[in-house]
């Protein structure tokens, strides 16, 4: 029996996670799943790595993102000495399965860099980094080597860059990011870079409703269904997820 605690079981990244998983198993007659969801809530998924380990399950799977308490949530299952998979961010006592971060910030850098020095003269005005605040290392980790990227452009200075919290909802993301491109509109030609398609997607709606879709250049790092749609939309701006 496998326990596969989601992520969520509303946005479409963790919902691709969950049929995959499922899909696959569904090839083994003596395999089991057992879907919990977390609704991006810690004490949600402490509860239901607890349930996991009552049952008790044979191997758990937590998509969760919240790197700060992430080794106190798989406690009773560690205690129990079940193995555990943890999705996205690393865990001690707990294997791995997600992106090499530093190397998918270098990549995103990269396709950035490359289609800025091919549509604006290798010249941009702002960086706009929309960053949650639940995730430490991986984000960090994944900005960090985008911007170290841009860095080697001539016109980039760490002034330009501005932090905004996406408050972990597209909702909130786009209030929190229209309050500042209700002021850049018009004025600059900004790099945007977003952890989570289904976030930046709806603020790349926002933008494109403010008229200023021509003066974004934006990098994302989900690569769902949610980004695909947002290529073939003529005018998207998204360049690289």
């Amino acid at each position: 029996t496998i326990g596969f605690a989601n992520l969520n079981e509303v946005d479409e990244g963790p919902i691709q996670a969950h049929k995959s998983l499922e899909s696959v198993i569904a090839e083994y007659e003596h395999l089991n799943l057992v879907l919990r969801d977390n609704q991006l809530n810690t004490e949600r998924a402490r509860e239901n790595m607890q349930y996991f380990a009552d049952m008790p399950v044979d191997l758990a799977v937590l998509f969760h993102l919240d790197e700060r308490n992430l080794s106190d949530v798989i406690k009773p299952l560690i205690w129990k000495g079940i193995p555990v998979i943890t999705m996205t961010v690393r865990a001690p006592m707990a294997y791995f399965f997600g992106l090499d971060d530093k190397q998918a910030g270098k990549y995103v850098g990269e396709e950035l860099k490359k289609w800025v020095e091919d549509n604006w003269e290798g010249e941009f005005d702002k960086v706009l980094v929309l960053t949650p605040q639940t995730g430490l290392t991986f984000n960090r980790h994944r900005i960090e080597s985008a911007l170290e990227v841009l860095k080697t452009m001539p016109t980039f200075n760490q002034n330009k860059v501005l932090y905004v919290d996406e408050g972990g909802t597209p909702e909130k993301a786009v209030v929190n990011a229209k309050a500042v491109m209700e002021n850049w509109k018009d004025q600059y030609r900004v790099v945007l870079l977003s952890m989570i398609d289904y976030i930046v997607v709806p603020v790349l709606d926002m933008i494109r409703d403010l008229g200023y879709m021509s003066q974004i250049a934006c990098g994302s790092f989900d690569s769902t269904d949610v980004a695909l749609e947002e290529f073939r939309k003529p005018d998207s701006r998204l360049i690289v997820a």
